[in-house]
């Protein structure tokens, strides 16, 4: 139920930082537009969930998928989907990064892919606190 709790709170959070007409086509339709971010200002948002996991909702799908009873037909089709989603995660970064350049390269060097690992990992630094260069320097 906690793994469920995370991916649905994912998609509420990644749904405010993403335009879902633009993501759903609904917008290219009304407005005739061919905007490539899902972003209203068309802009790379790095805020919110998006400076935890740079794909909030691949990794609530990841969550939804992987966080129910599983048999030996879930688990195989689970890892089916797992690949879709790596595979679609991996093709949309290339096209992020011929969108956004620069600005994307760093974002991705910042924020995980997928597993908020770095995110996690800065938390724990800063839990930590600055590092005490006074025994350092007495070594």
């Amino acid at each position: 139920m906690i793994i469920l709790g995370i991916a649905v709170l994912l998609f509420l959070l990644g749904g405010r930082k993403y335009d879902v007409r633009q993501m759903l086509g609904i917008k290219q339709i009304k407005e005739g537009t061919s905007n490539k971010a899902l972003t209203d200002t068309g802009e790379l948002d790095t805020s919110g969930a998006l400076g935890i996991t740079r794909h909030p909702w691949y990794l609530a799908a990841l969550l939804f998928i992987w966080g129910r009873q599983l048999d030996v037909s879930a688990i195989l089709l689970n890892v089916i989907f797992t690949s879709y989603l790596i595979v679609g995660t991996y093709l949309e970064e290339k096209k992020l990064v011929g969108e956004f350049g620069e600005k994307y390269l760093a974002y991705q060097k910042r924020v995980s892919m997928l597993i908020p690992y770095k995110w996690l990992k800065s938390k724990v630094i800063n839990l930590q606190g600055p590092p005490n260069h006074a025994n350092s320097a007495e070594s």
